[in-house]
């Protein structure tokens, strides 16, 4: 029987040589025999230097995961594979060709946004309700969850909305979270004309025992849904960002539907995220 040891390892980028050099030893150490390297910012001048960290053979994939978009060429990804075919081939060695119909990253952006889209209506239409009833209830942490479930999906699609590959993936599903953002931007706005975010710092300045737990969860949830907010400006900036790799709806959306920079505008005449102390 052939034991074969395979391994992926996300590296965040090996342009620094000791953290390239600490990556090599560890696959020697342990005794890896096949190990694919993700996202090393690898350049086509960095190919001779780097193979020779190294032990055993190399082959190099310069450039993001942009192949696994809709319409993108691969041909790259399949000249690649042919290489590795010759060179085991050639070199008359025995070898094992896996192909793997991995789900693609992309693929989970429409789940990632329609669960943002969910709480959102769950907030609306079941946390409200809670909120009103008059009742003490034994635990809040499940209720808490659900609301740090949005932040935690929010802050990921504003990591990953950086980049645009990212966009051009999320193809119409993108309006959708264009119109989240704008929500959340204009309920943000609406907070602050109304002068409810300094009551939330003053609330944080004055610290009372007797608050019970579902005052103390409304607390949390105004402070989730500041965070919330904020983040949705960078994921609406990201957008723009990358305008030319979204629909032509997107734009239009922006512009015709929401008006988007007077809503900017708005916003950086009072900036909510500023704090004036007397």
């Amino acid at each position: 029987d052939i034991q074969l040891s395979v391994k992926t390892f996300n590296t965040r980028g090996l342009r620094e040589f000791k953290k390239r050099k600490k990556v090599a030893n560890w696959i020697n150490e342990k005794k890896i025999d096949v190990v694919y390297l993700q996202e090393t910012h690898s350049t086509p001048p960095d190919e001779p230097f780097w193979s020779s960290q190294f032990r055993g053979k190399c082959w190099f994939s310069h450039g993001t995961n942009a192949a696994f978009v809709k319409g993108r060429n691969i041909c790259d990804y399949v000249r690649l594979i042919d290489e590795i075919y010759q060179y085991t081939k050639d070199s008359n060695l025995a070898a094992l060709l896996i192909a793997i119909d991995f789900e693609k990253a992309f693929d989970t952006l429409g789940v990632l946004i329609h669960e943002v889209l969910a709480i959102e209506v769950w907030k609306a239409n079941v946390f409200t309700v809670i909120t009103r009833m008059n009742f003490e209830p034994k635990t809040t942490f499940p209720l808490y969850m659900t609301l740090y479930h949005e932040a935690t999906l929010v802050s990921f699609l504003e990591t990953i909305l950086f980049y645009r590959e990212t966009c051009e993936a999320a193809e119409e599903i993108i309006l959708d979270l264009i119109d989240y953002c704008y929500r959340r931007i204009t309920h943000l706005i609406a907070k602050q004309e109304a002068g409810e975010l300094e009551d939330n710092v003053r609330k944080d300045r004055v610290s009372d025992s007797s608050t019970n737990n579902l005052e103390e969860l409304k607390h949390q949830e105004n402070t989730i849904n500041f965070d919330v907010c904020i983040k949705s400006i960078s994921i609406l900036r990201y957008i723009t960002d990358h305008l030319s790799g979204i629909p032509l709806s997107g734009l239009t959306r922006m512009l015709n539907t929401h008006d988007v920079p007077g809503l900017l505008v708005q916003l950086m005449e009072n900036p909510p995220w500023s704090r004036m102390q007397e």
